[in-house]
């Protein structure tokens, strides 16, 4: 008996943590995603008139946002192409720098976890068949509260949503405060930018999670349906 009840505090802390770790999945793959896909910015220069508004050709604009993301995702220098930067700005990207490792690294632990707890789970399914849902199906739900709540605060005011993001990421610091004539990085990264990477970010993660939901209930309705079957036999 006493196995028993320790086989089931197990399984329990280990579907919690599945659990957590899938909340952080689905967060930190849909960040990322955008981080490193570059297509999007590109194809933003042109529909935000980015070459109109910072007085920039195209490929300046380019090698400097290619430049700045080296930096931040990849161990290049610090540049920003041919745009002129100052000490402050310098040291803003280095803290979105250590942001971007910290949501790459919270991503490869929680894919790892998740990964290694699967196969756990599959040698001892015994232990996981009663499971009405799947762990990823309560991670989408908290998931798709707590972004609803956030997408909502942002839609309405999405410049203070900017505005709050800053101040809990960067505590007492305004270096991310820039100015166009010291830091021209700046010009070519306008709010609506940032805005749709926002709104990129939130559509990836509600589609991930409704699809889960999704598959989640309908595979609720199949093991109903073929437990009624076999209660039958």
């Amino acid at each position: 008996m006493k196995i028993n009840n320790t086989s089931k505090k197990s399984t329990k802390i280990i579907k919690i943590l599945n659990s957590i770790f899938y909340f952080f999945l689905i967060i930190t793959f849909s960040i990322n995603f955008v981080i490193y896909f570059r297509p999007f910015y590109y194809w933003q220069i042109k529909s935000l008139n980015i070459q109109q508004t910072s007085g920039y050709d195209y490929q300046t604009i380019k090698t400097a946002y290619d430049s700045i993301m080296n930096y931040l995702t990849l161990f290049a220098d610090y540049s920003v192409g041919s745009l002129k930067s100052s000490a402050e700005g310098q040291a803003h990207f280095n803290d979105v720098k250590i942001l971007f490792i910290i949501c790459l690294t919270v991503f490869l632990i929680s894919l790892i976890a998740v990964i290694s707890i699967s196969f756990y789970k599959l040698k001892h399914k015994a232990e996981f068949q009663n499971t009405k849902f799947t762990q990823s199906f309560y991670a989408s739900i908290s998931i798709i509260i707590f972004f609803a709540v956030i997408t909502i605060l942002s839609a309405i005011d999405f410049n203070k949503a900017f505005v709050i993001f800053h101040k809990i990421f960067f505590i007492g610091k305004d270096n991310w405060l820039f100015d166009p004539n010291q830091d021209e990085i700046i010009k070519i990264l306008p709010g609506e930018f940032f805005r749709n990477c926002a709104i990129f970010v939130f559509v990836i993660m509600f589609s991930i999670s409704f699809s889960t939901i999704i598959y989640n209930i309908i595979r609720f309705i199949k093991l109903k349906a073929k437990a009624k079957k076999t209660a039958i036999v």
